[in-house]
């Protein structure tokens, strides 16, 4: 019986969660200050963006408002960094880039 081919892309609302991504190469089109700009830009993480790049200690009371995605990022300190002013998340072996929406 021969095996049917189905389309991945018309699988696309089946997924329901995010995919992880585990290598990532800028493009020529975006600069390290594209995806800064990005990043400070975005609801989500922009809060801890703006933490980090003024290098301040939130009170409780602040980060308390903030969005969830900021909270973690910033719970996650100092592995969770600005390199090159980018947002970024230091593991053993890599620096994963935060992804703005």
């Amino acid at each position: 019986m021969p095996s049917v081919w189905i389309d991945e892309c018309e699988r696309v609302e089946e997924i329901l969660e995010p995919l992880s991504v585990r290598a990532f190469r800028f493009l020529s089109e975006f600069t390290f200050s594209d995806v800064a700009a990005m990043q400070t830009e975005d609801s989500d993480i922009g809060p801890a963006y703006a933490v980090l790049s003024e290098n301040t200690d939130s009170s409780p009371d602040e980060i308390r408002v903030f969005p969830y995605e900021s909270k973690m990022l910033l719970s996650h300190r100092p592995e969770v960094r600005l390199v090159n002013d980018v947002l970024v998340r230091q593991t053993d072996e890599q620096l994963q880039l935060v992804v703005p929406t």
